[in-house]
C-alpha cells in the first residue's frame, strides 16, 4: 500500500501542468501577456514554411529557440525539447510581417489555447508547451490565418 500512494503521488507531481509559483521565479514570465482565445480542438497540421532562420537549443528545464524571416501556410508543428524531469511552462512570443499567425498551446486545465499576432501586433504569453500523448517532444503549432503569412517570427524559451 505504501508503495503505491508513493507512485501516485509521484504520477500527480510530475504531471502538473499549472505553473506554480516558483516556476514562475526560474521562468522569468511575460509581464503584460496577450490575451489568448481558448479552443477545444487543434487544428490538424497540413501547412508548409519555406525560408528563414533558426537558432537556438537547449535542455528540457533551460532552452532558447528562434525562427525568423519565413513564410507559411496552413499550420505547422514546431518541435522543441524532449521532456525531462520537468515541467512543460515556456514563455512564447509570435510576430508576422504581412497576414496572420496564431500561436497554439495547451490550456492548464483542458482543451488548447492560442495568441494571434497580426503586423505591428506581436503576441507574447508564458504558457504550457503541448505534448503528443505517444509521443517524446514538446511543440507547439503555428498557423497562417486566412493566406500566406510572410516574416514570420516566433521565439520559445526557458531559463531553467
Amino acid at each position: 500500500m505504501p508503495r503505491r500512494l508513493i507512485l501516485l503521488i509521484g504520477l500527480v507531481a510530475c504531471g502538473r501542468i499549472q505553473p506554480t509559483d516558483n516556476d514562475m521565479e526560474i521562468l522569468d514570465p511575460i509581464v503584460n501577456p496577450s490575451p489568448s482565445t481558448f479552443v477545444d480542438k487543434l487544428p490538424p497540421v497540413s501547412g508548409t514554411s519555406k525560408g528563414g532562420k533558426g537558432s537556438g537549443g537547449g535542455a528540457a528545464s533551460k532552452f532558447d529557440f528562434e525562427y525568423h524571416d519565413f513564410s507559411m501556410t496552413g499550420v505547422s508543428r514546431v518541435g522543441l525539447t524532449e521532456p525531462a524531469n520537468t515541467n512543460n511552462i515556456a514563455n512564447f512570443e509570435v510576430s508576422v510581417a504581412q497576414g496572420r499567425v496564431r500561436l497554439y498551446f495547451a490550456d492548464p486545465k483542458k482543451g488548447y489555447r492560442y495568441i494571434e499576432a497580426t503586423p505591428g501586433q506581436p503576441a507574447r504569453i508564458t504558457g504550457a508547451m503541448l505534448r503528443p500523448p505517444p509521443g517524446p517532444a514538446y511543440y507547439v503549432l503555428l498557423e497562417a490565418v486566412g493566406s500566406e503569412a510572410s516574416g514570420v517570427a516566433c521565439h520559445i524559451w526557458r531559463k531553467g
